[in-house]
């Protein structure tokens, strides 16, 4: 049945007022909801963005074999602590063949970010895998890189770059670097295990 008040004594307004407070509050929470999830799609298409470009930059230099280029995407820190880093960017140079037909993004990349806004730092780590084609074979990349970090600018840029041929994967049900400990520099033909 209907809720029944008398109206003479202000109960009908206490609960008319609170119908309208409940309403007013679910409509606040709809548009923050709403709001967060347009904020998290916008830095998750942001995220992708800067993943693809950072791929596209890697293919882009090691299909032209242009050292230089590959070089400077990478970090200070990520260059000082590899092992023959030069030497790892010829042996990929060797090791990638043909020309790139197409390349796929495997998943999505995964994001680690940390951010203090009272000392203004802030840092995002990137990984990202794809599968390219090449005339030749088709191959497996991880790359993992910091796109920002505040605390220790000279790691802003690859961190880890994995390449493998995916006939000599052993697994391939994950995507490439799933199991793979990133450690600095260049690492090529080392399988999922």
């Amino acid at each position: 049945m209907f809720l029944v008040t008398d109206k003479t004594n202000g109960s009908w307004r206490r609960v008319m007022k609170k119908c309208l407070v409940l309403i007013l509050a679910v409509i606040i929470a709809v548009s923050f909801c709403a709001c967060s999830d347009r904020k998290n799609q916008k830095m998750f298409e942001n995220d992708q963005r800067i993943a693809q470009e950072k791929i596209e930059q890697v293919l882009d230099a090691v299909e032209k074999k242009d050292s230089a280029s590959l070089t400077a995407l990478f970090s200070k820190y990520s260059i000082d602590k590899a092992q023959s880093f030069e030497k790892s960017v010829e042996e990929l140079f060797n090791y990638f063949e043909g020309t790139i037909e197409s390349y796929e993004d495997a998943v999505v990349p995964f994001v680690e970010g940390m951010e203090e806004k009272k000392q203004k730092q802030e840092m995002r780590l990137m990984q990202s895998t794809c599968e390219i084609k090449t005339t030749k074979h088709i191959y497996h990349l991880a790359i993992r890189f910091y796109a920002i970090n505040t605390y220790n600018p000279e790691q802003i840029g690859i961190e880890s770059l994995y390449i493998i041929k995916a006939d000599e994967d052993k697994l391939l049900s994950e995507s490439y670097g799933s199991n793979v400990e990133f450690v600095p520099g260049i690492h090529i033909g080392i399988p999922n295990e």
